[in-house]
């Protein structure tokens, strides 16, 4: 907080001494005062991007339509997955829970980190952590991941 109100202190200190014609007779207090002013001009006032998961349309639940592996459709039966993604109870944070669901009742569980900047999404299961790259667009989740050297693509339907 103080270095953010450091280049103004400076520039009125400055101010004040040039009026009192202190420049001329003090040039080492002058160059300390405009060192002191560039280093406190300097500071990023954002330092993490702010990440809210409502805004990030992930929040819900999801069914799986699709999974193409190196770009052809899987001739396996893509049905009844169910994905949860859940807050944890503080938005800002970019983490929350999921919920994983299949036919077999098989279920999975754990918590995940969203990035943002990165359009990634990383799950724990405690045992496991993966990371997918991720697209939200027309209420329609796609993920894409790579995997024993194949490029997988999961596409989800919002459900909830």
């Amino acid at each position: 907080m103080a270095l953010k109100l450091l280049p103004s202190i400076c520039k009125v200190i400055v101010q004040s001494v040039h009026t009192s014609y202190e420049l001329k007779m003090n040039p080492k207090l002058v160059f300390f005062l405009f060192s002191l002013y560039l280093l406190g001009g300097c500071q990023n006032e954002e330092t993490t991007p702010s990440c809210d998961l409502r805004q990030s349309d992930l929040i819900g639940t999801w069914e799986i339509q699709s999974l193409t592996i190196d770009g052809i459709s899987s001739l396996a039966i893509v049905c009844c997955q169910f994905l949860e993604l859940q807050e944890d109870g503080q938005a800002q944070d970019c983490q929350g829970g999921f919920i994983y669901s299949d036919a077999q009742n098989l279920i999975n569980q754990g918590s995940f980190v969203l990035a943002p900047s990165s359009l990634s999404i990383s799950f724990n299961t405690g045992s496991r952590q993966f990371t997918y790259a991720y697209q939200v667009q027309n209420e329609q989740l796609t993920y894409i991941y790579q995997e024993d050297g194949a490029e997988f693509v999961e596409t989800w339907a919002r459900i909830n």
